[in-house]
């Protein structure tokens, strides 16, 4: 289901042409990476 999440938000970022909506998209999917990852994210 990440990978799945992960794949939209890419293509979602690959169709952005304006920069800032590029990195904003980016931080959205970061975030969502470490709350999908949760504890195993905090061991690192």
């Amino acid at each position: 289901m990440v990978s799945n999440k992960n794949k939209l938000f890419e293509s979602s970022i690959n169709e952005s042409t304006d920069a800032n909506e590029k990195k904003m998209i980016k931080s959205k999917l970061d975030i969502l990476t470490k709350e999908s990852l949760g504890l195993e994210f905090k061991k690192i």
